[in-house]
């Protein structure tokens, strides 16, 4: 009888060890066997929403990059870089801000092409090469050197970042990051607004024993847009149900959706548009960016290109 009882309870752990491997076995596929964003990513995707069109092209700047930070202790030993519009090395104005976390596995030499639209629309956008972001303290390490770099007469960001319009964003580990770092970290309430890219819920936290990549949806107390796909997301990683109850737990003003037919590895890149029109209505003032979201006519709303899309306190 004890050794019975015995083996089935051994037999219990085994098995659930074994969805756990199972469950990160499949959540690093869909990195490794993702296709890499590529240089063109902006005319491949099609978008059905005429503003959505509109923010997928380029925006009309020439972009610039600069390594900020190699591996240096007090950052984290990660690097950081910096993409931006050229102009601001000889135009006398201050220009609003962008930290992009890092999903599992990548860095923001991988999804260059992103940081790089981003800032082709007027931001200073930051990234670095850190893998696991999901704890945000490489985000508070970046928001201390850019600051060092604001205040530096030396450096090329002197005095050119506008301090009142700061937002963060992340994909997967990364969007999990982004809000990690808005409750959490040093400089954290000093955003404006968080965009989070099929970032992993609390259902796939517990299936990682990842207890530390929970949070509160309640306390975050800035516009929040979260948006994920409908395929692996669906099933594993950000699952409806889950983003359902984010929505409803969360207090702020939200915008939600999921790309149609976009899986987990592709909705940064699909998704992009709209997050670019996101942060130009919340961080610049782009009046017509903001349609996406506004009205009763939202294109986000009506766009066939997403589904269960909603949004709340706008």
């Amino acid at each position: 009888m004890f050794i019975h009882f015995w083996y089935n309870a051994d037999m219990e752990k085994i098995k659930k060890q074994l969805q756990i491997i199972l469950y990160v076995w499949v959540w690093l596929l869909s990195f490794s066997a993702a296709d890499a964003i590529t240089d063109e990513y902006w005319i491949t995707t099609a978008d059905r929403g005429k503003i959505e069109q509109r923010y997928r092209n380029l925006g009309i700047y020439e972009v610039a990059k600069k390594t900020v930070s190699r591996k240096e202790e007090q950052y984290g030993n990660y690097t950081y870089r910096v993409w931006y519009p050229k102009r601001l090395e000889t135009e006398n104005r201050k220009w609003p801000m962008v930290f992009l976390l890092n999903g599992t596995t990548s860095t923001c030499d991988l999804d260059e092409p992103i940081f790089e639209h981003l800032a082709s629309w007027g931001f200073i956008v930051v990234g670095n090469t850190d893998r696991n972001t999901g704890l945000g303290y490489s985000a508070e390490w970046g928001l201390e050197l850019m600051d060092k770099l604001a205040a530096d007469r030396k450096s090329v960001f002197f005095q050119k970042i506008d301090e009142e319009n700061l937002g963060i964003g992340g994909h997967s580990q990364g969007g999990v990051g982004a809000v990690k770092t808005i409750l959490f970290r040093k400089g954290g309430g000093r955003f404006k607004t968080v965009v989070t890219v099929s970032a992993v819920t609390e259902s796939f936290a517990d299936k990682l024993k990842m207890n530390s990549w929970k949070y509160d949806a309640s306390a975050v107390n800035v516009p929040w847009f979260m948006v994920s796909g409908d395929r692996l997301d669906d099933r594993l990683i950000t699952p409806l149900p889950d983003m359902e109850k984010i929505f409803q737990k969360a207090k702020t003003a939200m915008v939600m959706g999921r790309r149609s037919r976009a899986d987990h590895s592709h909705v940064q890149a699909e998704a992009d548009a709209y997050v670019t029109a996101w942060f130009r209505w919340q961080l610049a003032g782009d009046r017509y960016a903001g349609k996406a979201f506004l009205g009763k006519d939202a294109e986000i709303l009506t766009n066939k290109g997403w589904n269960h899309t909603a949004r709340k306190n706008l």
